[in-house]
């Protein structure tokens, strides 16, 4: 786990969760928690996400592709990267190839499949936090 320094102050890695289904963002931020990190916010409305992101500066995103709301994961990053860039990890339940490719051009630093497994997810924040 990469802490971070805040004046003389050391905190966890904060994540933001993005996940309409809010027994899956709990089950996330449960992992995320007893992996050390502070999962300290989650958003199921993917219409208000932008804004939170932006509010909460986390340390990294992860974020559902597949939202139950007018904008999927996708778009949301791509609004997200014309103001600030955030490291962003995808899950999903759908891997078709429009939406690897999509997903692809905004460069994420990863792409987990839906169910999420827990040793797959720690690794994957664990190479985002170390490369940004």
């Amino acid at each position: 786990m990469k802490l971070t320094k805040s004046g003389n102050e050391t905190t966890r890695p904060r994540i933001f969760i993005v996940e309409d289904e809010g027994i899956i963002a709990l089950g996330l931020q449960d992992m995320l928690r007893s992996f050390g990190y502070d999962a300290y916010d989650y958003e199921v409305n993917g219409d208000l996400s932008l804004e939170s992101i932006l509010e909460s500066k986390p340390d990294l995103l992860l974020i559902d592709i597949n939202l139950q709301c007018r904008i999927d994961g996708i778009d949301i990053v791509e609004q997200l990267y014309r103001v600030m860039y955030i490291p962003v990890i995808y899950f999903t339940a759908y891997s078709n190839p429009e939406t690897i490719g999509r997903a692809a051009a905004t460069r994420p630093c990863g792409y987990l499949s839906k169910p999420i497994d827990e040793n797959e997810l720690k690794a994957s924040i664990e190479a985002a936090l170390a490369g940004y």
